[in-house]
């Protein structure tokens, strides 16, 4: 994930936790009963922060001593300290022997541990994970995490798994506020045929099959317009070649092609084009 984020451009950082430590703190605070409504309610710290958390854990009926021990774990934002309060709890101290491991085998600046992360869905049973960008305002841009059950759903018993899942569209925003698309991701067409009239539309619907037949990405301009038109569309959508089909092309059948950003313009023939474009 952090390699697909790096070579994207977007700061980042992946939040890490492990299902069984969130299991061991609300079991210590005699709340397991009430374990899928905790973690979803702790999902919402972004929105909600702090007091928007502790308002909505209020409402569950949790006594003020247990609901207090909660709050007092959360706070707790170093893996040591935190086993040091587990240390009689088997479900969170195998949470933390777990994610150790992780932390100790991936050698990432990126990640981060973080008790707050609950991914609020029950089949993760292990490791969550989520990302988050570091200098744009918005939520998790990706998640994920193990699952020792959900395949059993479709029949595969004792299979455990990983999955996880990018937020295209968070992502797209962000490249876009940022300017992070390179020029060049928007050239998926390299030539444009003009369209003038209905002669230099049936010449330039034969020359556009000729050219895809020849893995050159082409279009032809969608209706009759006026030459400026056509090439400001070419340049808005910075398509680097027009091929001009005039009517002197059409009856010395010839093919004027222009390069968009030299300005370079020759008359070739058809089987002169592809070199030229190349």
């Amino acid at each position: 994930m952090t390699e697909t984020y790096t070579a994207l451009n977007i700061q980042h950082v992946i939040k890490v936790n492990n299902r069984k430590i969130l299991q061991g703190v609300i079991e210590s605070c005699n709340l397991l009963d009430k374990m899928t409504l905790i973690t979803t309610i702790i999902d919402k710290l972004d929105k909600i922060q702090w007091s928007g958390v502790k308002e909505e854990l209020k409402k569950l009926d949790i006594p003020d001593a247990d609901l207090n021990l909660l709050m007092d774990y959360m706070q707790i934002g170093d893996l040591n300290q935190l086993a040091a309060k587990l240390a009689n709890n088997p479900m969170g101290m195998k949470g933390i022997e777990e994610l150790k491991f992780v932390l100790e085998k991936m050698e990432v600046g990126t990640i981060e541990y973080d008790i707050t992360l609950a991914r609020g869905i029950d089949y993760y049973t292990g490791f969550i994970c989520e990302v988050k960008c570091t200098n744009a305002e918005m939520g998790s841009i990706g998640a994920g995490g193990r699952y020792d059950n959900l395949t059993a759903v479709f029949g595969g018993q004792n299979m455990s798994g990983v999955g996880v899942s990018f937020g295209v569209e968070r992502i797209y925003d962000i490249m876009e506020e940022q300017g992070l698309f390179p020029a060049t991701i928007f050239n998926s067409t390299k030539v444009l045929i003009t369209n003038f009239d209905q002669d230099s539309q049936a010449v330039g619907f034969d020359l556009l099959r000729w050219l895809r037949k020849n893995n050159i990405s082409s279009e032809q301009y969608p209706s009759s317009g006026k030459l400026d038109k056509q090439l400001k569309y070419a340049n808005n959508k910075k398509i680097p070649f027009v091929i001009l089909l005039g009517s002197n092309e059409i009856a010395n059948k010839t093919y004027a092609v222009k390069n968009m950003d030299s300005g370079e313009q020759r008359e070739l023939k058809r089987d002169e084009i592809l070199l030229f474009l190349n």
